[in-house]
């Protein structure tokens, strides 16, 4: 299984204007068909145990916003179908 940091684009009508929508970086997870299986619940954020690690998984974080977009919504729709 493959998987990559992306960006996922949340919105929520009910909520207060100024928490209407937002961004997160995902873990993305894909099947043998490159179509999206799973993306962690939470957003995540750069870690390591090493400033290199560190390093890199911060470039791999700043890699997210060269890929579309991801719809928090229609990602649900995708799950819900399977």
């Amino acid at each position: 299984m493959k998987w990559n940091d992306r960006i996922i684009h949340y919105h929520d009508p009910k909520a207060s204007p100024s928490f209407k929508d937002w961004y997160e970086i995902h873990e993305v997870f894909y099947n043998d068909d490159d179509k999206i299986e799973n993306w962690t619940e939470d957003g995540v954020g750069p870690f390591g145990n090493t400033l290199e690690e560190l390093r890199s998984s911060y470039d791999m974080m700043a890699e997210s916003f060269d890929l579309p977009v991801l719809e928090e919504d229609e990602l649900e729709k995708q799950a819900a179908s399977k």
